[in-house]
Parts: structure tokens; sequence; C-alpha cells
């Protein structure tokens, strides 16, 4: 007979980016856990608050099926002697896994045979397993804060704990909690213990509490609650990440209107939208043309707030956001003083020479910009983005840069009002373009526009991105996922593991997070059939090129990794000796041939993956050709293969950009 299991962990109050900047796939994380626990399952209900995390398993078994588990052994060269006679290695293996050699398996890991062992082993008994369900249920709940102690994985210690299998309580801990069959409620700020006697009844307070297991019809049901306090005219305009965010932490919240004086509106629009939504437990409101207005949604503990809560909360907005506006006018006025500053030569000199008088971040940025519109042969827009690092050059000692720097490009916009600034500006360029490049800039950090639309706002975005990344290490995995998402949206094709070594020179860890958020952003989410290991051996990958490619190799079906990995192999055995890289011109007509393809191959902008997979199909005749006729292993030594060496290096490069092609290990 199925089982139902419920797990619930209580807080006193867990804060609003407990799981980062966007909300984790539970239902996924869950079930994950489950199926690496061998024990099938056939729901997932899941309930999550600012105070609690609630699980239910649906359809459990009794006990988990039997399992087949593979063993790794030594490898298949040390296994086997000359005369294919089992070694000392290979017997010892099978001796301690206790099977015969007959039984053992060859398998091939990374480009290397090893022996396996297959073994069945008995399932598991669902009561006896349930510490470990418990713990690989909780352990897979992906929080992005520091546990509160070194023995934890959550960021607060835990307040409450229940754990019942079929309506029965479990004699279990949690963290040295012991499970309880009563949850705390919270209803007009009062907290309440209640005791539940079933799973049903508990689930049927969560939807008493608001708390719907689906997130979408939970945040349905808040926006309508939202909507019946706004004024007629009035919307809430939030990014949809910040929105999800504050509907899954608003157990016993009501939403309540707040107005503030329309004078804080003396700052841009979209830095007070975005302060409030990013900086405060609000949601700033605006009218149906999008006009930004002097209130925000609140929420409160109160079914219905009184006066005086309202007035405070009033006043709260008005300190608030009359600081910021201070603050604004003051780094408006830096700026204004440094571009004063700036000698006529930064206006009038069209050669792209280094600042005057640099500072390390703005060097870093004038930089990127260079070496990114070198490689995709875009010096038209040179000037533009030129311009564009100086003015950002005067952003260094203003308080929003330290504080929100993805919108203190606004103060540039401002400063660029002032008629003095446009005239010195207008000698070299046209001053409304750069305007037009800063708005669309803005727009994307703002959150109004999913990416810029033109190339140079697309490069400049990129630019100050990684330079805010190089700037914030701590929050290194949101600028990653925000680089990787706008590389791919504006299709700006470079390797971008070339560029990292260049300018940041990551750790091996650190290139690991920028493939991971490749393979979950291009692989994952198209489902195609590709190991994430195969993309963390790669040593050269263009993003766009790759999201391109995925998507017409999915088109096509299965892809012959065989053939590109066996020409790797044999490849790799002729020139396997050679220590150098050989640049020779070539001498035969089919050398040329291939030369003059490889040409056009590596002249392409960023990494043609379907390009090159294009030209081993159609010169795999020629390839084979220039493999035939030669020595086992070729010598580097020996000049009258120096042409062939230079060659086979070349091809083998562009081979190994493919990430179906299997490395060869030396």
């Amino acid at each position: 007979m199925p089982r139902n299991l419920l797990l619930q962990a209580e807080f006193l109050f867990l804060p609003d980016d407990a799981f980062g900047a966007s909300l984790p796939d539970f239902r996924e994380c869950f079930g994950n856990a489950l199926k690496n626990s061998e024990f099938e399952f056939s729901r997932i209900r899941f309930w999550i608050s600012q105070y609690r995390i609630g699980i239910l398993v649906e359809g459990l078994p009794d006990s988990s099926g039997n399992f087949l588990k593979e063993i790794r052994g030594p490898k298949a060269s040390v296994a086997y002697d000359y005369n294919n006679q089992p070694t000392p290695a290979a017997k010892g293996f099978a001796g301690a896994q206790g099977i015969e050699l007959k039984d053992l398996v060859t398998k091939e890991v990374d480009g290397e045979k090893f022996l396996f062992a297959v073994k069945s082993f008995a399932g598991q008994q669902l009561e006896s397993s349930l510490i470990k369900l418990k713990d690989a249920l909780f352990s897979s709940i992906p929080f992005v804060l520091s546990p509160w102690n070194s023995d934890s994985h959550f960021p607060q210690p835990i307040l409450n704990f229940t754990a019942m299998l079929d309506n029965k309580l479990l004699n279990i801990e949690l963290e040295g909690v012991l499970a309880s069959d009563e949850i705390y409620s919270r209803k007009n700020g009062q907290i309440a213990k209640i005791k539940i006697g079933s799973i049903q009844e508990y689930a049927e307070l969560m939807n008493s509490f608001g708390l719907l297991s689906d997130p979408s019809e939970r945040k349905k049901i808040m926006e309508t609650r939202i909507r019946s306090v706004l004024p007629d005219g009035y919307r809430i305009r939030a990014d949809n990440s910040n929105v999800n965010r504050l509907f899954l932490f608003s157990e016993g919240l009501n939403p309540v209107f707040v107005k503030y004086n329309y004078e804080c509106l003396c700052v841009s629009e979209g830095i007070i939208g975005y302060y409030i939504n990013n900086y405060t437990d609000y949601l700033p409101c605006e009218d149906a043309l999008g006009k930004l207005l002097p209130a925000v949604i609140g929420f409160s503990v109160n079914e219905k707030p009184n006066p005086l809560e309202l007035n405070s909360r009033s006043l709260f907005l008005n300190d608030l956001l009359g600081r910021l506006c201070r603050v604004w006018n003051n780094d408006a006025d830096k700026l204004a003083a440094y571009l004063e500053k700036l000698p006529d030569s930064v206006f009038f000199n069209s050669q792209l020479d280094l600042f005057a008088e640099p500072s390390v971040e703005s060097a870093f940025l004038f930089e990127t910009i260079c070496w990114l519109c070198q490689k995709l042969n875009c010096d038209a827009h040179f000037s533009v983005l030129r311009m564009l690092a100086y003015l950002e050059q005067g952003l260094k000692d203003t308080d929003l840069s330290r504080n929100m720097s993805k919108v203190s490009l606004s103060l540039i916009l401002s400063c660029l009002e002032k008629k003095d600034m446009q005239n010195r500006i207008n000698s070299t360029l046209d001053v409304s373009t750069l305007i037009s490049v800063l708005k669309e800039i803005q727009n994307y950090f703002l959150g109004k526009i999913p990416s810029p639309q033109t190339l140079v706002a697309a490069i400049f975005s990129f630019a100050f991105l990684m330079k805010l990344y190089k700037e914030n290490t701590s929050f290194g995995s949101v600028y990653i996922k925000q680089i990787c998402s706008l590389v791919i949206a504006c299709k700006i094709r470079f390797d971008l593991f070339e560029y990292l070594q260049l300018f940041i020179k990551p750790s091996k860890q650190g290139l690991r997070l920028w493939t991971s958020e490749i393979y979950r952003r291009i692989v994952k989410e198209s489902s195609f059939d590709l190991p994430e290991e195969n993309l963390l051996r790669l040593d050269s990958i263009d993003p766009a090129a790759f999201y391109d490619a995925v998507c017409e190799w999915k088109k096509l079906g299965n892809i012959d990794s065989e053939f590109y990995s066996l020409l790797n192999a044999r490849i790799g055995s002729k020139i396997e000796k050679v220590s150098n890289i050989i640049n020779e011109l070539p001498l035969s007509d089919l050398e040329k041939e291939l030369c003059l393809k490889l040409n056009d191959l590596e002249s392409k902008v960023g990494i043609d993956y379907l390009g090159i997979q294009s030209f081993f199909i159609t010169e795999k005749i020629n390839i084979e050709a220039c493999l035939l006729n030669l020595p086992s292993v070729l010598d580097e030594n020996d000049k009258s293969y120096h042409s062939r060496i230079s060659l086979l290096q070349r091809i083998q490069k562009q081979l190994l950009k493919l990430p179906f092609v299997k490395r060869i290990n030396k």
C-alpha cells in the first residue's frame, strides 16, 4: 500500500534572499533527492514561506526495488597482460567484489577503459530509511546564505520540526530537534500552536494560511488580493523574480496601499522604482502608461491596518526616498565636476588610446571594450564606446556606484542633458546617439527590456557587467547568470574562455561555475543529450554560437560522436610526440586545399560549431588521405613532415572545439 511522508522545518523568520535573486525549482530539487535515494513516488507537494519548509511525498512504497551498482576497478591496460591473461590487479579486484573474472565488464571513461563490477543490491525498507530520506530532502534545498553554524544546513536554527508517516508521528530528529505533532500559526502578528492529527489536516491548514503547493496558483491569489487594495488606474511595477520572492515569503501578511511625497520623484523614476524593488519590502506603483506614481504596496501582519501604521509607513518612505534624492543630487554634482576637469583631448582626439589617469577599474572596462571590438570587427562603434567608458570613469567616487552599481549609469544620462556638456561631446560625435545608447543600456539594467537591442549597447553592457563581476566576487554566480544570458540573447560571438583567462584568470572552480551555467542555460533547458563533463573538458566555448548549434543538433537527432572521437584519437596518435606548435606552409595540393578551408574557419567571428562539423563531413576523404602513408608517430625533428604536422595540429584544434569529441588522456 502506498505510503505518505510529511516533513516540516519551522523557523523564526527566513530572510527573503535565502534562495538568491531568483527562486529555484523546488519540485525538481526534491524530486532529484528522492530519485537518488532509489525510492519511487507518485507526487511531491511542498509549502514554503518565511516561517516554514513543508514537504509531502506521496505514493512511497514499503521498500525500494533492487538496484544495480557499478563499481570501478583498475584500468583495462593493467588488468590484462600481452597474452590477454588477467593480471593480479584484475584478479584482486574481482575477488574483493565477490564476483568471477568473466563477470567483469569494460567501460570507457574520459577516453580511458576501466574494469567495472556490476553488483545487485537488495532494496531498503522505507521505515528504516526515513532518516536518510529526511536528510536527502532537506539537504537538497539550495540555500544561498551560509549555515548558521558548521553543523547545520539551514541559515537559521530550527524552531520546530514535524515528521509523520501515514498520520503517525515519527520519533526522529532534525538537527537536534525532536519531531512534534504541533505547528505554529501566525495571524494578526500573534503566534499560536496548533496540534495536527493527520497529514490531510496539515494540508488544509496550509491552505488556510494562504500557502498553496502550486507556486503559480499562490501568486494568482496574492495578485488578486493586491488588486483589491489598489485604487483605479494603479498597478504594481516589479520584475517577476522580485514578485515571486516577495509572494513566497508572505505567510500571514496582507497587502496595504501606502503613499509617499510626490517630491521624492525628483530622481530618475527608473532609479526610484529599482531602489524600491531591490532594497525595500515594497512594490512600486505605476499608471497604465508605465509612469511611476508616488505610492507602493506593502505587507502588514494586520488584516486591516490602522491609520497609525499607514502614517508611519508613509513617513518611513518619505525619509528613505528623501535620502536617496540627496545622494542622487550629490553624486550628480560629483560627476559634473569630474567631467569639467576632463581635458579637451578626451573630446577632440578621435584616437582610441588609454585614459587620462585611468583608474584600475575603468582601465579594465576600456580594455574589455577594445578586446571585444577587435574580436567582433566592429570598430565603427568604438567612438561611442570610448566616450561611454570615459564618462563611466567619473562614477567611481559616487555613492550610487558603490551601492546601486547596475543603475548608476543613469547619472550620466542626467549629466548629458546639460547644454555645455552636449556642446563638448558634439564636437566629435552626435550626442543624441550617445543618449540613445545610454537609454537602451539603462532600460536593460532597470529590467525594462530583457536584453539590449543594438550591438554597441550589448558590448558596453557586457563590459560593465564583467567589471562588476570582477569587483564583487561574492556575488559571482548572480553576474555569471546575467552575463551568459546577455551574450546568448544578443548573439555576441567570441571565445568566453579566452576572455576569462586573459582578463579574469579564474581558478579551476571559478571556471567551472561559468561552464555549469552555460550547461544549465543551453544544454539542460533544451534537453539536449550531452554530459556536463564534456563541457568541463573544453578549452574554448562560444556561448552564443553554442546555443545556435545545440538547437540545430537537436533537430538533426543523433550525432555520430564516435566518428569525431575516433578521428581525434587517430590524429592524436600521429602527433603525440610533437611538443611544439609547428607553423609551416602547405606543400601538396591536398594540404593547400585543406588549409584554405581551415583559414576560412579560423577567420570566423567566434566559434562556428556548425561550420566545423560541416568541414569534417565534407572533407572526410581529404582528411583520411592526410593520415595515409605516415609513420605511426611523427617526429617533429624531421622537417620533411613539418607541413603535415602543422596541418594535423590545426585540424585537431578545430576538432576539439566540438563538445561531443572524447579527449585523449596523455
